[in-house]
């Protein structure tokens, strides 16, 4: 008895010292400090409401927390003059209704971005909500369309902030920066399996640190 209650008062003590930090904190309390923040100030010109868009920022969030980027929605009613100032990591995010179809540089393409990383000009991504409900019309349940409409939304801003961090404008032939998408990629959205790549995950990383 003696010697269980030993093992069980070991094994409790390794686990502690595991997750202390000799610094003074605990594991979790490190990796909060080594969360990158990234402010994206949006314009929902296509009106898109809850519950669609709160699954759009709680699917962006999942997405960038895999590689510890911690993103901040600010509706567009809270942008500055110049939101680019106030941060170097601010991007902003212009979602479309019908008028997208005017502007989108093919005819099925989601979204699109415009990456100006020197100057006084945001970086903007562009998604074409209406192209997104349509998507997700021909792959889904009636019942499920909306929820899924946000998640495929989110997927679709977070490949194009991709295009913006990123190092080359290049789509890559696996994860989340592939291109065209199909059933297989929103198969992939649902399961929660459609992310960055690892190195693209800390190639962004780099860029947001770097603009610290």
């Amino acid at each position: 008895m003696e010697s269980k209650r030993f093992l069980i008062i070991a094994a409790a003590v390794a686990l502690a010292l595991s997750s202390y930090s000799p610094l003074g904190g605990t594991a979790a309390a490190q990796d909060a400090e080594t969360m990158l923040p990234m402010k994206l100030y949006v314009y929902n010109y296509a009106r898109v409401q809850d519950p669609a868009l709160w699954q759009v920022q709680t699917e962006l969030a999942k997405i960038f927390r895999t590689f510890r980027v911690k993103t901040e929605w600010l509706d567009s009613s809270t942008v500055p003059k110049h939101p680019q100032a106030d941060s170097a990591y601010s991007l902003t995010i212009i979602i479309l209704g019908p008028s997208g179809e005017a502007v989108a540089p093919g005819i099925s393409v989601l979204g699109f971005s415009s990456a100006i990383k020197e100057g006084s000009q945001p970086r903007v991504a562009y998604v074409i909500y209406p192209r997104i409900e349509h998507f997700v019309r021909a792959r889904d349940a009636p019942e499920l369309q909306t929820m899924r409409a946000g998640l495929l939304l989110a997927h679709v801003i977070a490949h194009e902030i991709g295009h913006l961090l990123l190092p080359t404008t290049l789509h890559s032939a696996e994860g989340i920066m592939r291109c065209p998408w199909n059933t297989h990629e929103f198969k992939l959205a649902v399961m929660g399996h459609l992310l960055f790549t690892p190195e693209q995950g800390d190639l962004i990383r780099s860029e947001l640190a770097a603009s610290r």
